[in-house]
C-alpha cells in the first residue's frame, strides 16, 4: 500500500536532518577549556579559571546581544536563510578560536560563536513546523522533531568522542574539523523553499513592550523568568566545569572527549523526563527544588571530594549534575507557556533567554575567580553556596504562591 503524502519522509526533511547531524559537529567543545587555559597561560596570563571562564562568558554576551536581531532577520529573511548565516558565522568562528592571535581573539571568538548560535537557534524547528504545516503533515511534527533532535544529538556526541582523539594527533584538526563540518551542513539549506509564517506581531519593539508588561503584571512569571536564568545559568556552568576539574586533574584529551561524550549521552536520556514532570502536578515546586538543591549538593560533593583527593568522585558528581541541564530548561520553557499569549509565548522565552544570558555573563568570571582565590575545596562549595543562596528564595517564593 503507498504511503499517504503525510506520512512520507519529504527529501526536504532529510535535509533538514543532514544539516542538524553535520551542522552541530563541534569537534572542539570537549577540549575547549583545555584550548583557552593552554593560550592563556602561554601568554603568562594568571588566575586561568577567572580568565577562562571570562572568556567563556562572552558567549553569552553574543547571544544576548543577537537573540533579538536574529529572530527579526528570520522574519525577514526566512529561517533557512537564518541557519545559513548561522552556520556560516559558526564556521568561520571556530576558525577564529583556533588562530594564535592576540589573546583578545579569543573573547571576540567566543562572542561570534553566540551570535552565531542565536540565528540558528529554534530556526530548524521552525522551519520543519512550517514545512510540514504547507503539506498539510502536521500530525507527523511530534516524530518529525523527535528526529531532529536525535540527529543534532548524534552530531554533538560523535563530534565530543573524537574531538579529544583528533586534539592528541593534532590540535589545530579539532577546529579544521568544525568549521568543514559546520559548511558542509550548511549545503543542503542553500535553495531550500521556506514556507514563512506570518509572524505573531509584525513590531517587535511593540512586541517587547507587550511581554515586559506581561513579566510586570504577572508574579508567577516573573519567578519562572527568574528561576530559569538563574539555573540555567548554573547547570551550563557545571558542563564546563567538568572540563576545567579534569584539565586540574591534568586528564589525557582523549579523556576530556569520551568524558564529555557521556555528559551528551546523559542529557539524552533525562528528555523524556520533560514531559512527565510538566504533566505531574503542573503548580508543584519540587522538581525546581530536587534539580537546583541536587546541582548545590553536586558541587558539595566535588568540594569534598577535591579535599580528599578524590578525582573520580567529584568528576562524576559534576558530570551527573551537567546531564540535568537540558531538562531543567525544558522544564521552565513548558511550566512558562501556559501562563502566556500565543502571540507574547517566544518573546517572553526571549526575554528569559536574554536575562539568563546577562547573568551568565557576570557569574561565570565570579565563579573561576573563587576557584582561584580559594582552591578547588573551598572554591566549589562557595559555588554551591551561591547556587543555594539565589535559588533558594526564589523556590519558597514559588511553593507558597502555590498554595
Amino acid at each position: 500500500m503507498t504511503a499517504t503524502p503525510s506520512r512520507r519522509v519529504s527529501s526536504f526533511e532529510l535535509r533538514l536532518y543532514f544539516h542538524a547531524l553535520s551542522g552541530r559537529a563541534f569537534f572542539y567543545i570537549p577540549v575547549l577549556v583545555l584550548h583557552v587555559q593552554d593560550r592563556l597561560a602561554a601568554a603568562g596570563v594568571e588566575q586561568a579559571n577567572a580568565a577562562t571562564m571570562g572568556v567563556l562568558a562572552f558567549f553569552a554576551v553574543g547571544i544576548a546581544v543577537a537573540e533579538y536581531p536574529s529572530g527579526v532577520f528570520a522574519d525577514w529573511a526566512g529561517r533557512s536563510r537564518s541557519l545559513v548565516v548561522g552556520s556560516v558565522l559558526y564556521a568561520f568562528a571556530s576558525l577564529l578560536l583556533w588562530w594564535d592571535g592576540p589573546l583578545w581573539l579569543l573573547a571576540l571568538s567566543q562572542l561570534l560563536l553566540g551570535v552565531a548560535s542565536a540565528f540558528r537557534s529554534g530556526a530548524d524547528t521552525a522551519l520543519l513546523y512550517s514545512s510540514l504545516s504547507a503539506r498539510g503533515a502536521l500530525d507527523r511534527y511530534p516524530g518529525a522533531l523527535a528526529m531532529l533532535r536525535f540527529a543534532n544529538l548524534a552530531g554533538l556526541t560523535l563530534a565530543a568522542g573524537l574531538g579529544g582523539l583528533l586534539w592528541s594527533w593534532h590540535p589545530a584538526s579539532v577546529f579544521w574539523a568544525t568549521f568543514v563540518a559546520v559548511l558542509i551542513g550548511a549545503l543542503p539549506l542553500l535553495g531550500m523553499p521556506d514556507e514563512r509564517l506570518a509572524p505573531a506581531h509584525p513590531n517587535y519593539w511593540a512586541l517587547l513592550r507587550d511581554s515586559l508588561g506581561v513579566l510586570r503584571r504577572s508574579r508567577d512569571i516573573q519567578l519562572l523568568v527568574g528561576i530559569g536564568g538563574t539555573g540555567a545559568t548554573y547547570f551550563v556552568f557545571s558542563y564546563w566545569a567538568v572540563q576545567a576539574f579534569l584539565v586540574e586533574q591534568d586528564a589525557a584529551p582523549w579523556i576530556l572527549g569520551q568524558v564529555t561524550m557521556v555528559v551528551t549521552l546523559l542529557q539524552a536520556s533525562t528528555m523524556p523526563l520533560s514531559s512527565r514532570l510538566a504533566r505531574w502536578r503542573a503548580d508543584s515546586s519540587l522538581p525546581f527544588f530536587v534539580l537546583l538543591l541536587g546541582l548545590t549538593a553536586a558541587f558539595g560533593v566535588v568540594a569534598v571530594a577535591s579535599r580528599q583527593t578524590l578525582p573520580v568522585l567529584g568528576a562524576a558528581s559534576i558530570v551527573v549534575a551537567a546531564a540535568f541541564a537540558p531538562l531543567f530548561r525544558n522544564l521552565v520553557n513548558v511550566r512558562l507557556q501556559p501562563l502566556v499569549s500565543d502571540g507574547v509565548r517566544a518573546s517572553v522565552l526571549s526575554l528569559e533567554t536574554w536575562l539568563g544570558n546577562l547573568y551568565y555573563a557576570a557569574f561565570f568570571p565570579l565563579a573561576g575567580w573563587l576557584l582561584d582565590l580559594w582552591g578547588p575545596t573551598a572554591g566549589y562549595a562557595g559555588i554551591g553556596g551561591i547556587v543555594a543562596v539565589t535559588s533558594v528564595p526564589l523556590l519558597i517564593a514559588m511553593a507558597t504562591r502555590r498554595r
